[in-house]
């Protein structure tokens, strides 16, 4: 083992997430989990054809087994439209497809979640890594970590990247 030699690999998964080496960007792990969650719904199918449990177990079934798994380390991930985008429309249709709400309905995705009770999952995401935010200024050198920007090369024309701190006031 010790003079073996080790595959060069762009992606390659880590506890449970996609590391991706080339730019560091975590749509395709946000894909993996919205594909675990999903399949974790699916073996779920029994319970939410159930006409016995009411809507309100089945959310809280929902709410305790597959919005954990869907955004598991969900932290460490890259902060952008596409992402936030993609994480409201899983949850939407799972909502919609527990509470048999069709989208020939008509039934604006606002009023979905207030009759859930719940809210997007993007402000959940977005919620969790505030919280871990926390954490990291608890530690003496937190400064460099949040005003760290990474460079992978020359940039691009345009507006400079955010850092974390620019992105607080946004959300």
């Amino acid at each position: 083992m010790q003079y073996d030699k080790l595959e060069c690999v762009m992606k390659f998964p880590y506890l449970g997430s996609c590391i991706n080496s080339k730019d560091g960007n975590s749509e395709a792990d946000v894909m993996i989990r919205i594909g675990k969650a999903t399949g974790v719904l699916r073996k779920m199918d029994n319970i939410w054809r159930n006409k016995t449990l009411s809507v309100k177990i089945k959310l809280r079934i929902f709410s305790s087994m597959i919005i954990p798994t869907v955004i598991y380390s969900c932290e460490n991930w890259k902060d952008s439209d596409i992402i936030r985008n993609k994480l409201d429309v899983f949850h939407q249709r799972c909502l919609r497809n527990i509470m048999k709400i069709s989208w020939t309905n008509h039934v604006p995705n606002g009023t979905v979640l207030e009759l859930a009770g719940q809210q997007p999952l993007s402000l959940l995401v977005a919620e969790r890594r505030f919280r871990w935010l926390g954490h990291l200024f608890r530690l003496p050198d937190a400064k460099h970590a949040l005003e760290w920007i990474p460079e992978v090369g020359k940039r691009k024309q345009g507006r400079p990247k955010q850092t974390w701190i620019d992105r607080k006031s946004v959300v």
